[in-house]
């Protein structure tokens, strides 16, 4: 049995990761798994934070398990959970490892006033299956978020650093 490539985005929202997440699943045989896509689809009430953690967690599980099944097959499987903390990070990594696949992981990184800046904006469009995300979240969330060390970044296969510095 062959195994395959993980690949995983690591950032908060408005660093780009769906974006680069969905160019590359058009131009390369990969599976993306998003939790968003299904969690959207999931809730009556996009505003309804406690509800969309605790499906959230449902729908990541759900996906993992998916994903090291693709991965046993010889997939490429993109993970597109933001992967704020070591831990959950370092289990990923090694789960993945540990079934024999390649895994990469792609640091997604911008300043807090970017970060609100591209929000606010796409707040505004509110594309349809996007939640709509506070100043006050993207402040607490990104006091909150592990980014990666550079000594983690080299557990892994090969990684990627995205550095967004404007719109």
């Amino acid at each position: 049995m062959s195994t395959g490539k993980l690949f995983l985005f690591c950032g908060l929202p408005g660093t780009g990761k769906t974006t680069l997440a969905k160019k590359l699943e058009k131009e390369k045989p990969i599976v993306r798994l998003c939790p968003d896509d299904w969690v959207y689809d999931l809730m009556e009430d996009k505003t309804n934070i406690p509800e969309m953690d605790r499906i959230r967690e449902i729908v990541e599980s759900r996906q993992w398990i998916q994903a090291k099944k693709l991965l046993q097959l010889g997939n490429t499987v993109l993970l597109e959970n933001g992967f704020w903390s070591i831990e959950e990070r370092e289990r990923y990594r090694t789960e993945a490892k540990n079934i024999g696949a390649e895994v990469t992981i792609y640091l997604f990184k911008a300043d807090l006033e970017l970060l609100k800046h591209r929000l606010a904006k796409r707040n505004a469009e509110a594309p349809k299956g996007v939640f709509n995300i506070s100043m006050e979240n993207i402040e607490k969330w990104y006091s909150e978020f592990e980014v990666p060390s550079l000594e983690e970044l080299k557990r892994y296969d090969s990684y990627k650093i995205i550095e967004n510095k404007n719109e």
